[in-house]
């Protein structure tokens, strides 16, 4: 811990609203093409100077020639979800780690015991599920999304859509999800057996879109490759925003609407027009390769790195790293008390203080934890390991169950919804499930 591995890079000029010019830090104005000026400070935090990237070696491409967009907050104190008037209200897990922060932080409490429910089988693996205000799951299994009831019933297929990640659900039902080389915005069906609509599909660069958050106004963002696409909730292009480097996730959306992106060893901070505010170079590696951020009180911005968990300022100065046993393997979550939880290969679970990265405690699960932890309003935790156990400790460290599914999970994270329930993915021998487990 203390380890300076994140160098800060500030930009003096930032692009105006009309998209009339790039910021600093080697960018360049896809309008007119001319490289901006360098320019800003770099700082770090830490226990000694780091260094910062040199100019040019990012190309961040700022188009926002179709239109411009502001970020519209919601007044008061900022809830740890963020803005979440774009999402649909009532639902208990609308997006991938159910906030626009993206803390994994449900609502409610999650079941103190392993009562299991109902099982529902899936057509294929499950790539990621979100569930909407009326309780309906909206899976992506096998490339297609299906939507499956509270009861488990099979109420529809979205034929000809294809699925590739955790869908998203905009403030007035609108599904969002990303696919092969598109992103498809759909409405569910009124009946049961009756066929989703599709609204409008956005083409984006070629490769696997990544799941959709949704910003406050209802801009959805999606990465593909290594391009960050900004798209309102019509589906024209608001703006788009190069990196050097691919993009191993979905963006995370800060609690005042800052647009935060992993890519390769270097996060950056976009503003609501697509223009970079700064960018943090990676010392530690593997920092910020293959899991998306999460924003934590104070605009703190969490990362999964090689070795541990790093916090980043809101302002891109490092202010801890912690190593954990094990490498990473999903992104943090984070606990009503600010608690950052991590979670790593060989099943070493931590626990971080906030302000100072210090391990308040470890459990050791002995089998790699795959997806990132979903947490209660408690603080309770609950997580899957890949040899098919799942379990679930309090905010202290203690267990409240661990249970057997019967079979191996795959990297899609378990989901809090209302009552106390926990849905968790499986795979037993060949047949692809969800199953539920109640208080």
């Amino acid at each position: 811990m203390g380890c300076n591995a994140i160098a800060g890079i500030h930009d003096g000029e930032l692009a105006s609203g009309d998209g009339g010019n790039q910021g600093a830090d080697g960018g360049v104005d896809s309008t007119s093409g001319k490289d901006s000026p360098s320019g800003g400070d770099s700082t770090s935090g830490g226990d000694s100077p780091a260094d910062a990237l040199s100019d040019g070696q990012d190309v961040g491409i700022h188009d926002s020639t179709s239109e411009t967009q502001t970020e519209a907050e919601a007044s008061g104190p900022p809830s740890p979800c963020g803005n979440t008037a774009g999402l649909q209200a009532g639902s208990p897990w609308p997006m991938e780690a159910r906030c626009p922060t993206r803390i994994s932080q449900a609502a409610g409490l999650g079941p103190s015991a392993a009562t299991k429910g109902w099982t529902a089988d899936l057509a294929g693996a499950n790539s990621g599920f979100v569930v909407a205000a009326d309780g309906t799951l909206y899976v992506c299994a096998g490339g297609t999304l299906t939507g499956i009831g509270a009861d488990s019933t099979h109420k529809w297929d979205a034929t000809g859509v294809t699925c590739a990640n955790t869908p998203a659900i905009g403030a007035d039902g609108t599904i969002y999800v990303g696919g092969t080389n598109v992103l498809t915005a759909l409405m569910p069906p009124a009946n049961l057996g009756g066929s989703p609509t599709t609204k409008w599909t956005f083409p984006t660069a070629a490769g696997t879109v990544s799941s959709p958050n949704i910003g406050g106004d209802g801009t959805v963002y999606v990465t593909v490759g290594n391009e960050v696409y900004a798209v309102s909730s019509a589906g024209s292009q608001r703006w788009t925003y190069t990196t050097v480097g691919s993009i191993y996730g979905m963006v995370a959306i800060g609690l005042t609407g800052t647009i935060y992106v992993a890519a390769s060893d270097t996060l950056y901070a976009l503003d609501g027009t697509g223009a970079l505010t700064w960018r943090a170079a990676a010392g530690d590696a593997g920092v910020t390769s293959y899991y998306p951020p999460a924003v934590g009180p104070n605009e703190t911005v969490l990362l999964a790195t090689g070795s541990g968990i790093a916090a980043v300022s809101g302002g891109g100065t490092q202010v801890w790293l912690t190593s954990i046993s094990g490498a990473p393997w999903a992104s943090p979550s984070v606990a009503p008390d600010g608690t950052v939880y991590g979670a790593a290969n060989g099943g070493f679970f931590s626990a971080l203080d906030p302000a100072s990265g210090v391990k308040k405690w470890s459990f050791n699960a002995d089998e790699t934890i795959l997806s990132q932890p979903v947490v209660d309003s408690a603080g309770s935790v609950y997580f899957l390991t890949g040899g098919g156990t799942a379990y679930a400790l309090t905010i202290s460290g203690s267990l409240l169950f661990s249970t057997s599914l019967g079979g191996g999970v795959s990297l899609t994270q378990p989901v809090l919804t209302n009552g106390q329930v926990l849905y968790v993915p499986t795979t037993v021998g060949s047949q692809d499930e969800i199953v539920q487990y109640g208080p």
